[in-house]
């Protein structure tokens, strides 16, 4: 921030007369250079009773020049030039023959020519800024007067609580994270050219979702996209061939946090992450002439979490977590929308040029996607900010659960597993990095209820765990540390013989179908329908088919003059 004096230096003689008067200031006729340091000298010093004589010259100023003033003392005592004037109106361009003639300082325009003349608020040019552009701003030893001490701020986020707090409960992030790690482990995790998910690597993954909000149609802003994005910006996978190979060692060292560090780990990838641009991925807009404008997905992101805070705690105490836990409750949604629509007013009011520092609204290439029309000028703010502002508070700040900002950090439950029926192991709630390893030797049956995973040991998975190095002994070592108990023999035994002979017994879902005679049955099967789903002829007259194919054979039947019964299936 400049100096008071260096300031001074660069007006015209008839603007430091001015502001020499509204202070109370005497000064004598001089070269410019000794009138900068007298009026410098005397605008830092005290009055009789101790206090910053811009204090009361700030106290006798009038209530819109007043809240000017607040305003930029709020923004850390500067604001792009283009957004202050549009808000507390234009100071009027004059000569120093005009000043002389006029004497504007007697009849200010508005507030923004009130601070002017009062010496409150100069301009520069900022050079220095990644977008170089014009700003007004307060010099250092006022705004040192006018700003009260107060503690840091800090970027909101989830923190961890040292007092009590709610028991961990099913984390919908935590596990649908944990989820798509285990099938880019166990799977074949394919990708589209422009690096995002294939449609049947999505509808794979999508269908052990506890949230799958983006699976079916792929929205780059969707849920499903956002845990991807996650993946990626956490570095646990890398593209090769067109298929995502998985990095283990940080993905263990994830799993093994406790699930309150698990989240921070999440919501700081998501917060300072490059590659995820949070507007791009706003519905109804589309973006053109990319090449010739930019916008900055990290600086935006957390100016507006800031703004968000800063405005939900001018509402109430302890508004911003008093929405985030309503955005993630059972309330009635229009209630919710309310509510944060309220909040997104309040930065449209207060904080405006969160996303656009230098306070132009004219240089993005944005169209509506319903209108066509390019959104330029700020009275599509609603369309572009407060768009993007909705966007973060129904989607990555309701996906990343910050409502849990108190909950305790909590272990992982002991025992992990649970041996059921058979060969059915379970995972326990909360036991993450157990699911993922129980992956690698065991087939997924599912969530349940309770919100454990259920998994069944089989020959197929156990065959795959031998082919990447994991032992009959090591996968007994792990149900049994698991568990915390001994394996029952049997089970053991069954270990062994799966991985030694493979499968000695299969298990296929099939429909029996049934002819009065052999040579009908020949026909059918003689049909494209019937060669297609044909599993396996178990006798003259009987066939076991696919489920998925009875009613094609049903129809083909038809169409060559046969009628079949069909039984629910």
């Amino acid at each position: 921030m400049r100096t008071l004096r260096a300031s001074l230096l660069d007006e015209p003689p008839q603007r430091v007369m001015a502001i020499a008067e509204a202070w109370d200031i005497p000064l004598e006729a001089a070269s410019p250079a000794e009138m900068a340091e007298a009026l410098s000298t005397a605008m830092r010093e005290s009055d009789i009773d101790g206090a910053p004589a811009a204090l009361r010259v700030r106290d006798g100023l009038p209530a819109d020049a007043l809240a000017a003033l607040n305003q930029l003392l709020a923004s850390s005592g500067r604001l792009p030039a283009a957004a202050f004037e549009r808000r507390f109106g234009e100071i009027r361009p004059m000569g120093p023959g005009r000043l002389e003639r006029e004497r504007p300082w007697r009849a200010p325009a508005n507030a923004a020519e009130t601070l002017w003349y009062r010496g409150f608020i100069f301009r520069a040019f900022d050079r220095a800024a990644r977008d170089p552009a014009e700003w007004f701003f307060v010099p250092a030893e006022l705004l040192d007067a006018l700003t009260p001490q107060t503690a840091p701020t800090v970027t909101p986020g989830p923190s961890a609580s040292s007092g009590p707090g709610p028991a961990e409960i099913d984390s919908n992030l935590l596990d649908d994270i944990t989820t798509l790690l285990i099938h880019i482990q166990t799977e074949d995790a394919r990708l589209r050219r422009d690096g995002e998910w294939a449609r049947e690597s999505r509808q794979t993954a999508g269908r052990w979702l506890r949230d799958p909000d983006g699976v079916a149609d792929g929205r780059p802003g969707g849920r499903f996209a956002f845990l991807t994005g996650l993946v990626a910006a956490m570095g646990w996978a890398r593209a090769q061939d067109g298929r995502l190979r998985l990095n283990p060692q940080p993905v263990a060292s994830w799993l093994q946090l406790t699930p309150g560090r698990q989240r921070d780990a999440l919501f700081a990838a998501w917060r300072d992450n490059p590659d995820w641009n949070d507007l791009w991925r706003v519905e109804g807009l589309s973006f053109e002439m990319t090449h010739a404008w930019s916008n900055a997905p990290v600086r935006e992101r957390q100016s507006a979490l800031r703004a968000l805070e800063a405005a939900a705690e001018r509402a109430a105490p302890g508004g911003w977590q008093t929405l985030l836990r309503d955005l993630r409750s059972s309330l009635p949604r229009w209630r919710v929308m309310a509510a944060a629509s309220a909040l997104v007013a309040l930065v449209k009011r207060d904080a405006p040029e969160f996303m656009r520092p230098d306070g132009r609204y004219d240089t993005w290439h944005i169209r509506d996607t319903r209108t066509g029309d390019f959104l330029n000028g700020f009275e599509h703010w609603d369309q572009i900010e407060g768009a993007y502002l909705m966007a973060l508070l129904s989607g990555p700040l309701v996906w990343l659960e910050t409502d849990r900002l108190s909950e305790p950090a909590i272990a992982t439950p002991e025992p992990s597993l649970r041996l059921g029926k058979g060969a059915e192991v379970i995972a326990l709630p909360g036991a993450r990095f157990a699911r993922f390893q129980l992956a690698r030797i065991a087939q997924i049956l599912g969530p349940r209820e309770d919100g454990g995973w259920g998994f069944s040991l089989t020959p197929r998975a156990l065959g795959t765990a031998a082919r990447q190095g994991i032992t009959e002994q090591r996968a007994i070592e792990f149900l049994q540390k698991g568990a915390g108990a001994s394996l029952p023999a049997a089970l053991s035994r069954a270990i062994g013989r799966a991985i030694e002979r493979g499968a000695e017994a299969r298990a296929e879902a099939g429909v029996l179908l049934r002819a009065r005679e052999p040579a009908i049955l020949d026909a059918l099967l003689r049909l494209d329908a019937g060669r297609r789903g044909l599993i396996e002829r178990v006798g003259p007259g009987v066939a076991l088919i696919r489920p998925a194919d009875v009613a094609a054979i049903a129809a083909a039947a038809a169409e060559m003059g046969m009628l079949i019964d069909i039984e629910a299936v």
